[in-house]
C-alpha cells in the first residue's frame, strides 16, 4: 500500500479523465455508456451504485457472514471497478456484490470454510427473488477477476 494516495495504484491507474483514456478505453467506456442509457439515467445509475454499496454493507454484516469494514470497502472497491468497464445490463449487480463480497475476503486472508454458503445464503435472505445459488457466485469470480 503506498504512503501517499496520489502515488497509490487506485490514483494513477483507475483515476482517469477523458484526456488519458486510451482509444481502446474510450471506446469500451462509450459501448458500455451506450449500453447502460438504454435502461438507466445518470441519476438512477448513481442511485444503483449508493444501494449497491448499502446492499454489500448488510450483506457483509449479516449473522451468517460477519465481515470486518475492510473486507467489505474492499468488496466495493471491486464492484464499482467491475462496473467501470461492464454494463448493469450484462450482470446482475446484488450477484456481482455477492461475488465481489466473497473475492474481497479471499484477498484480504479472512476467508473460512463455508464463507461461499454463507454468503449464498444473506444474498438469498435479503433478496428472496433471486435464484442464484453458491455455484453462480463462485462462477462470478472469473468474470470479476477479467
Amino acid at each position: 500500500m503506498a504512503a501517499s494516495f496520489w502515488h497509490s495504484s487506485h490514483c494513477q491507474e483507475w483515476l482517469k479523465n477523458e484526456d488519458t483514456l486510451t482509444p481502446e478505453e474510450k471506446s469500451v467506456r462509450e459501448e458500455k455508456k451506450k449500453r447502460d442509457d438504454s435502461i438507466l439515467t445518470d441519476d438512477e445509475q448513481k442511485i444503483l451504485r449508493v444501494h449497491l454499496a448499502s446492499f454489500l454493507t448488510a450483506m457483509g454484516r449479516h449473522a451468517r457472514v460477519r465481515c470486518r469494514q475492510r473486507i467489505i470497502s474492499t468488496a466495493i472497491v471491486y464492484l464499482a471497478r467491475f462496473y467501470y468497464n461492464n454494463s448493469f445490463r450484462d450482470f446482475h449487480p446484488h450477484l456481482i456484490a455477492a461475488t465481489s463480497l466473497l473475492l474481497a475476503a479471499k484477498v484480504e486472508e479472512c476467508h473460512f470454510p463455508g464463507l461461499a454458503k454463507a454468503i449464498a445464503d444473506a444474498l438469498r435472505e435479503l433478496n428472496r427473488d433471486l435464484p442464484y445459488t453458491i455455484h453462480d457466485i463462485i462462477d462470478g469470480e472469473y468474470f470479476l477477476m477479467e
